[in-house]
């Protein structure tokens, strides 16, 4: 049900990211193509105004060349001027105004006999160029205010400050042409190509990367989850796999905390198997850690033993120590039968191998198949090397602990013979490692003891009903 509500979350803010994305990409389609028109309108009026600037330059060159040489002071010098006019090839609404010092017009003309302004009007020019008297410019393009509407104007300053000839048309007949429209469209669709791909591929990155980091934090906690519920569930079978051993353990009462030191020996010995060329793809880490849980389960077939020998206390038969001996192929089918029913698993397939195959001899001497060789399981024959080991330096009821350099020698001579004779090399190299885990098993072990015995009493280790029964008289 909670993935089901996770799953339905990651949809609604899908959904969401992508509503938001396609809101934006219209909002800034529409901006775009808003951009386009306004970029389209400037850049076809500044074509008509070029047109325009052409036109009024044309009428007002003869006028210059006319003007200049006068004093526009005098009557009959306007008076010129306005011949000259009469002779301009003027558009409808274009005119021509002889401005005073004071910006007030002395002479107006226009084509069709209506001027925007009349002599005596005064001129608000937009542009501040002539303010200065020092300013000598040829000529400003500008527009100014009157009556009949605004008017686009070239203004050029007349020498000995007589003035400005000021050439002017009506704003209304700057007129856009198809012409200046199609001269402009490529430069301006370029530019809102331009500026919609880069809006459009700003917006889909940062909806697709929101996005991207939504899925990228859940999948790291949906990751986090099932590591930590592998993890628990690794525990789980750790501490099944444990109880498990130990009550095949509890079985036998002369083997108190065999497990946790054959885990210990057989991690110690395929690490240092691993240290080594040959053994470097066959020994993984993740066969270091699987031999350290699965060695635990090397004996879980004593629990279909019966007790009676199990606890005999004497020798056992020819007849009962065949039965001890069917431990391992007990084992090994218990171990089988959990594969059967819930799959294979690398875990269950070493500990089944383990269980079945721990006491086989490297002769073919050994139960309960009589294999031998590399025929035998590795995992096996290092769990045979760690198994002897403690069964030998452990105390039994039955037996002394014999001391660690009597059971590296009695290993080394069953090279070959009981153990595979390359791990003995290398649990020869190692063997110092052995007798430190045995030695701290051993001590916790008489401390446990001392604690457990009441003061002022002696504590005696029990006899053996074994050794007494097998004792010479």
């Amino acid at each position: 049900m909670t993935f089901f509500w996770i799953e339905i979350g990651h949809m609604r803010r899908l959904i969401t990211y992508i509503g938001v994305g396609i809101v934006a990409q219209v909002a800034c389609v529409a901006l775009g193509l808003w951009m386009h028109d306004h970029f389209l309108l400037l850049a076809a009026g500044r074509s008509a105004e070029d047109r325009a600037v052409d036109a009024l330059s044309l009428v007002a060159g003869p006028l210059l060349a006319v003007s200049r040489p006068l004093d526009l002071s005098s009557d009959a010098a306007l008076a010129a001027v306005q011949k000259q006019c009469a002779k301009s090839h003027l558009a409808a609404g274009d005119g021509v105004l002889m401005v005073g010092p004071n910006w007030r017009v002395r002479s107006a003309f226009s084509a069709v006999g209506e001027t925007a302004l009349a002599p005596g009007d005064a001129v608000a020019w937009t542009t501040d160029s002539f303010s200065a008297p020092e300013t000598r410019v040829d000529r400003v393009q500008g527009t100014f205010p009157t009556p009949r509407g605004p008017q686009f104007a070239l203004a050029y300053r007349l020498p000995k400050e007589a003035g400005t000839l000021i050439v002017c048309r009506a704003a209304e007949n700057v007129l856009m042409s198809p012409a200046d429209f199609h001269s402009a469209a490529p430069l301006v669709g370029l530019m809102t190509f331009l500026w919609l791909s880069g809006l459009l591929s700003i917006c889909t990155f940062m909806a697709g990367k929101r996005l991207s980091d939504e899925l990228t934090d859940e999948l790291q906690k949906s990751e986090e989850r099932a590591v930590r519920r592998e993890q628990a569930l690794l525990r789980t079978r750790d501490a099944v796999i444990f109880g498990l051993a130990k009550l095949a353990e509890s079985r036998d009462s002369d083997t108190g905390e065999h497990v946790e030191r054959i885990a210990l020996y057989c991690q110690r010995l395929s690490a240092a198997l691993r240290r080594r060329p040959e053994y470097r793809e066959a020994i993984t880490p993740g066969f270091v850690r699987l031999i350290e849980s699965s060695s635990v389960l090397h004996d879980i077939g004593k629990v279909g033993i019966a007790d009676a020998i199990l606890h005999k206390p004497g020798p056992l038969t020819a007849d009962e120590r065949q039965e001890v001996q069917k431990h391992a192929a007990i084992g090994g089918e218990c171990l089988a039968e959990i594969e059967r029913r819930l799959g294979a698993s690398n875990f269950l397939q070493m500990a089944r191998e383990i269980a079945l195959c721990h006491h086989e001899r490297w002769d073919g001497n050994g139960y309960p198949n009589g294999i031998g060789g590399e025929a035998i399981p590795l995992a096996a024959r290092i769990v045979a090397i760690a198994d002897n080991y403690d069964a030998l330096v452990s105390r039994r009821p039955y037996k002394e602990p014999f001391p660690h350099d009597k059971v590296v020698h009695m290993i080394r001579n069953g090279a070959g013979k009981q153990f595979d004779p390359r791990l003995v090399e290398v649990f020869l190299e190692i063997e110092e490692e052995f007798r430190a885990i045995a030695e701290q098993y051993a001590a916790a072990a008489r401390l446990s003891l001392r604690v457990a015995t009441p003061a002022g009493e002696e504590h005696n280790e029990p006899s053996s009903p074994r050794l007494l029964a097998a004792a010479p008289a």
